[in-house]
């Protein structure tokens, strides 16, 4: 049914403005630094258009996507099979995030043998970003000194602050914590230690009007987040 709702839609909005439901999956390491301003914007612009926004780890949303259950999803490290169309968002750099009591704000640098030393608490390897570190680490011979996972992003960060270990997020996901002097971040000097993040939509779906507004939304939002430096990374969309 949502595959015809497409097509209909797909007839008629030449004539017309978006309208229809688009879904789009975030997952919870960017949904709280833009998804409330994607949702609003759209709103604004197009008042006879619906938007779905559904939050989880990289690979619930692919599977999500790949059963025709969203249209677009925001992804981390997704692997770029036959049946998907992949397009790449932002390069982020990777931080330290450190408890209050050792770091409030933004630190020197951290090299990546401290890295390892450190207790981590680190979302499950369902977690597209989970796999970005887990890729670095090996392929600069590293292991981790991993003490939990969780599958909360919220619970994480609630965790280091009161010093139960230390994780590793992109600056975005701690922004308003930094900001708040109840974390604190120190990027990680190494290169490649970075999580590409894409946007994800299934090969031979229709491609509506709407779809490609929140796509340009998500790309103007994107570039707010870096300007403000909500986000920290190489944007890789123009």
């Amino acid at each position: 049914m949502s595959q015809l709702s497409s097509v209909v839609e797909t007839l008629c909005e030449e004539s017309t403005e978006p309208t229809g439901v688009v879904s789009i999956g975030m997952p919870s390491s960017i949904i709280g630094t833009m998804g409330s301003a994607v949702v609003h914007r759209f709103l604004v612009d197009y008042p006879k258009a619906t938007l779905k926004l559904y939050e989880g780890p990289s690979g619930l949303l692919l599977e999500k996507l790949e059963g025709a259950l969203l249209d677009i999803a925001i992804l981390y490290e997704s692997r770029r099979g036959s049946n998907m169309l992949v397009s790449p968002l932002l390069e982020e750099d990777l931080f330290l995030i450190t408890p209050p009591t050792v770091l409030q704000g933004e630190g020197p640098d951290v090299s990546i043998g401290e890295v390892e030393k450190v207790p981590l608490i680190l979302p499950s390897p369902l977690s597209g970003l989970r796999r970005s570190v887990d890729r670095v680490m090996q392929a600069n011979g590293l292991g981790l000194n991993l003490v939990l996972e969780m599958h909360s992003v919220t619970t994480i960060k609630n965790l280091v602050e009161k010093a139960v270990g230390f994780a590793v997020f992109p600056f975005g996901i701690v922004h308003r914590e930094i900001a708040d002097g109840r974390l604190g971040a120190r990027k990680i000097a190494l290169p490649d230690m970075s999580a590409i993040l894409v946007t994800a939509t299934a090969v031979g779906q229709p491609v509506t009007k709407t779809m490609n507004a929140v796509q340009e939304i998500i790309n103007v939002e994107l570039h707010r987040c870096v300007l403000a430096k909500q986000l920290r990374g190489r944007v890789l969309v123009p």
